[in-house]
């Protein structure tokens, strides 16, 4: 596999972390109309819900949605504020930690919301478990990038 030199493979990440930035607030735009179209009859847990609520079923669906694209477009700009601390060489800073760690709590929180959606969807877990998954792996990251820290800061104090 071809390798990308670092400072173009920090742009390349930069431009996907502002498209999909974009994406999301497409999504955010055209939800509603989206939303309005499905049909809320599937599952036992969704018909009860749509019983219960009637159209209110799709205003609670809207809330759920546009709460993870809130925390989505959170981590957007933490991941685009981390690039550029990157592209600026200030990786091992406890600002750059802070943005790791942000980032990872988003993921984790965003996978307890999207496993609220097993109320619309029955295959939200999948994504809720991805989600959860992604959040620990930054967690990881984050543990190391916060140690690389603390010995670079040693290191600078005994120069």
């Amino acid at each position: 596999m071809p390798k990308i030199p670092p400072k173009a493979s920090v742009i390349l990440s930069l431009i996907l972390s502002n498209a999909f930035s974009v994406i999301l607030l497409v999504i955010a735009v055209i939800m509603p109309v989206q939303a309005s179209q499905v049909s809320p009859t599937g599952t036992f847990i969704k018909s009860i819900l749509y019983d219960n609520l009637g159209d209110g079923y799709l205003t609670w669906f809207l809330i759920w949605g546009y709460v993870i694209i809130a925390l989505a477009l959170a981590c957007c700009v933490a991941v685009t504020l981390l690039l550029l601390r990157v592209r600026k060489g200030l990786v091992f800073t406890a600002k750059s930690v802070s943005y790791i760690r942000f980032i990872s709590w988003a993921c984790v929180f965003l996978a307890a919301i999207v496993l609220i959606g097993q109320l619309f969807h029955s295959a939200a877990y999948i994504v809720s478990l991805a989600m959860a998954f992604l959040g620990l792996c930054l967690r990881v990251v984050k543990n190391v990038i916060e140690a690389a820290t603390e010995i670079k800061n040693e290191n600078d104090l005994t120069v």
